[in-house]
């Protein structure tokens, strides 16, 4: 093993993350399971990008990409 790296044994345990993107004037609704670092607790889950513009197919890809290391996803649009 490699002596000058720091070891790494925080838990990490999984948890469902819902958030919302706004896209224009329309809402994504995002839920997920992600593998969350236990030493985060309570701290909220922020995407990279903020926000996106486009279209809701646009969107989506955006989404994918931020979220590329999570198992599940389902995105919906959020009802008004």
């Amino acid at each position: 093993p490699d002596i000058d790296s720091p070891l790494d044994n925080r838990r990490s345990f999984k948890m469902m993350v819902r958030s919302d993107l706004a896209v224009g004037e329309d809402t994504i609704k995002l839920c997920c399971i992600a593998e969350i670092d236990a030493l985060r607790g309570d701290e909220p889950i922020e995407f990279k990008s903020g926000k996106a513009t486009g279209p809701i197919l646009k969107a989506k890809n955006v989404v994918k990409i931020e979220l590329a290391g999570i198992r599940s996803l389902v995105v919906g649009k959020k009802g008004r």
